[in-house]
């Protein structure tokens, strides 16, 4: 298909597949693909990423450290309580632009007993995911 990705899910003949880039997660850019037998029939949802994203050199990561901190402030300012990190997932997010390349944010996908977050590695801005 031109893209490369992994399974993450699937009911029936639905397969959700997210693409990764460089073998990173790129989180905003999956796919619903449905399969009859063993062939691919549809993309039926989703982003798929075209084109060469790139990362912007112009901006800095922030600490793991201070990651940590965001992380937890912005939890609690999302009105949320945890009391366990059960995994992180570092990973992109990506943003078209009409007139440029498409540039890649690096997140961390954090899952807690509480549920799932985005971690915005650059800005330390925290978002639920779904």
């Amino acid at each position: 298909m031109g893209f490369q990705g992994s399974i993450t899910g699937g009911e029936g003949e639905a397969l959700i597949f997210r693409q990764t880039w460089k073998e990173i997660p790129l989180f905003t850019q999956q796919v619903t693909l449905v399969c009859r037998g063993q062939e691919l029939s549809a993309i039926t949802a989703g982003r798929q990423l075209v084109g060469r994203p790139q990362l912007d050199p112009s901006r800095e990561t922030i600490s793991v450290a201070t990651a940590l901190i965001r992380f937890f402030n912005g939890v609690g300012a999302l009105g949320d309580v945890c009391n366990r990190i059960d995994a992180i997932e570092p990973g992109y997010v990506a943003a078209a632009s009409l007139s440029g390349p498409i540039l890649l944010t690096p997140v961390w996908r954090v899952t807690t007993d509480t549920g799932a977050y985005q971690l915005d590695t650059v800005t330390g801005g925290v978002t639920r995911v779904s």
